[in-house]
């Protein structure tokens, strides 16, 4: 009887604050406002623990919900740069596409019906030709593609000089006047010699894996096989980052005192998107020919060029089994101040200077031409020089977004084959 008189109040308590809670719950304060109003310490105490479980939850949900945004975000980012970079490379292909078109054209010679002032002669090479024309870049809505196209045959052939009978080719002898007229010694020509030959004997102050290139902190072997590409001259020795890249060595410090240097001793011709648009709404080719002035007095200022880049004047393409095949020979119509002072003995600036004028006046078609007869020998006339060429580095970068895909490759037009081929 006592413990049923005892916790009758404390029902009586219980049913009090039921009815309390119930009037707070229907008053709409909610249950925050259930517990503020809760007399009981203990039921503040529970009433804050649910809170805090509630605000733990909805913290939690917002960082799930931030990194979700943050990872589709990424995944948008990178789908998108994707996207673009597949574009560039399609254009960048592209681009490479109208470079063979354009070098077919020329061999064809079909320049002069697509633009006024291109050299049509099909036999020769200039920088008058179709392929030397200076085209704006090609804008299309998902993108635009630029093309530059250069006559490898401008240049000396490093594999040419690989003979195992005779050092004393005439490549060779040109290759060492070339070094030696920028100023080095001919150990330049003897080590790449040595790195192409068949052989382990050392040239001179050349250099064979033995008696340097295995002495190294890092060894290795002279490769006694043709160059691959012309960046491989870094691994000859002498051929330091800042000779190759032109920016010291030799008589470098004296030419830049002596500031008789030109920065191209050749004028290629342009056409704007307007000339070809144009041109073809027009039916009749562009005229791209350089304005004549009546008044002009002065003639061009000619000398060696301001590069010394040995990738300018130098290559590795070519035919690497005939040594006279017309891919070594050097075109005359295209090669350097450089490279032309380094065909013979006898050429001297001033008959460098003549013959420059003379090709961009019109350029040269025929080895029996009586200026050529004047300064080349029969043999080096026959077997060396060229007017026309195979070998042609083209360039054609892709633009799509912020994304660039450059493709640089060297080809010979004449058989398709590519020496060279890279993607960027």
């Amino acid at each position: 009887m006592r413990k049923m008189t005892a916790s009758l109040p404390a029902l009586i308590r219980r049913l009090s604050m039921w009815r309390r809670r119930r009037a707070l719950l229907l008053e709409s304060k909610g249950l925050i406002g259930l517990f503020a109003a809760r007399g009981s310490s203990k039921d503040v105490h529970r009433g804050g623990y649910v809170l805090i479980i509630v605000m733990l939850v909805v913290t939690l949900l917002i960082s799930v919900s931030a990194e979700f945004l943050l990872n589709a975000q990424i995944n948008i980012n990178y789908m998108k740069k994707f996207k673009d970079e597949t574009q560039a490379a399609s254009l960048a292909e592209a681009g490479l596409n109208l470079s063979s078109f354009i070098l077919d054209a020329d061999t064809k010679g079909l320049g002069a019906s697509m633009l006024q002032g291109v050299n049509s002669d099909k036999n020769t090479d200039a920088y008058t030709d179709l392929w030397a024309i200076e085209l704006p870049d090609l804008t299309f809505e998902s993108g635009s593609i630029q093309i530059y196209i250069d006559d490898e045959q401008s240049k000396i052939n490093l594999n040419a000089i690989r003979n195992s009978y005779d050092v004393e080719t005439k490549y060779y002898a040109i290759l060492e006047r070339f070094f030696i007229n920028m100023g080095f010694t001919e150990d330049y020509p003897q080590a790449i010699y040595d790195w192409v030959d068949i052989n382990e004997s050392t040239l001179g102050g050349g250099a064979e894996s033995a008696d340097y290139y295995n002495t190294l902190e890092n060894p290795y072997n002279a490769k006694n096989a043709p160059f691959d590409s012309i960046d491989e001259l870094l691994l000859v020795r002498y051929f330091t980052p800042e000779i190759y890249y032109g920016y010291g060595g030799g008589n470098y410090e004296e030419e830049l005192k002596d500031n008789n240097l030109v920065e191209t001793n050749t004028v290629r011709q342009s056409a704007s998107m307007d000339m070809l648009a144009s041109a073809a709404l027009e039916g009749e080719p562009a005229d791209v020919a350089p304005d004549e002035k009546e008044d002009e007095i002065d003639k061009p200022k000619y000398a060696p060029e301001r590069s010394r880049a040995l990738s300018n004047y130098l290559r590795t393409s070519g035919n690497n089994l005939n040594f006279i095949a017309a891919a070594n020979m050097i075109n005359i119509n295209t090669a350097s101040y450089r490279v032309l002072l380094s065909l013979t003995d006898t050429m001297t600036p001033e008959t460098v200077e003549e013959l420059i004028d003379k090709r961009n006046a019109e350029p040269f078609s025929s080895k029996k031409d009586e200026f050529l007869t004047s300064i080349f020998d029969d043999e080096t006339r026959e077997k060396l020089i060229t007017f026309s060429s195979e070998v042609f580095m083209v360039k054609s970068t892709g633009l799509a977004g912020s994304h660039r895909v450059v493709i640089t490759c060297i080809l010979n037009r004449s058989t398709g084959d590519y020496y060279y081929y890279a993607i960027q």
